[in-house]
């Protein structure tokens, strides 16, 4: 990060927590966190996941974050219906948000309620921390029948109508 500080109380308030209860913990030892950057230290995206039914994920920025930041800004939203997987399981409660930057196609965070959701989510925050674009993600092999086949299927929506492709088709 370029950021000169990094501290818990700003990384959980990005992420929607209750600082104060973060700086409880901190005051008793449960969480620390550097005051500077350490040396030879890279800092890498942090996911957060809730772990309810469905669970809910997030890792990067928001489309209202990066907007906040000057970012112009693209997404688009899966709904799970749309997942191969989901309708397996019958479960197609939830949705997949990719969150782009609007020129490049740089990926810059995801959102999630899916089942699974905390195993989905990694797949975005290498997607991240290797900063590829939603073309990139779109044209990776997924296995065919997984829920983080939905990365891949909501990547392709920036350039595609998915309702139409089949089963198969990438």
């Amino acid at each position: 990060m370029s950021d000169p500080e990094l501290t818990i109380g700003r990384v959980a308030r990005a992420a929607g927590v209750n600082v104060e209860s973060v700086r409880y913990y901190q005051r008793v030892g449960l969480v620390k966190a550097p005051r500077k950057p350490i040396e030879g230290f890279r800092y890498y995206p942090a996911e957060a996941v809730i772990f309810t039914d469905p669970q809910v994920a997030t890792v990067g920025l928001t489309e209202a974050q990066a907007t906040q930041r000057g970012i112009d800004a693209d997404s688009r939203t899966l709904t799970l219906d749309h997942l191969p997987r989901s309708l397996a399981n019958f479960d197609t409660r939830g949705f997949i948000k990719l969150v782009a930057e609007q020129d490049s196609g740089r990926l810059l965070g995801a959102q999630l309620l899916a089942a699974e959701g905390g195993e989905i989510i990694q797949a975005a925050v290498l997607a991240l921390h290797h900063r590829m674009t939603v073309q990139d993600l779109a044209d990776q092999l997924f296995p065919y029948l997984t829920m983080v086949e939905g990365l891949k299927l909501c990547a392709q929506t920036f350039t595609k109508d998915v309702t139409q492709l089949s089963c198969c088709a990438g």
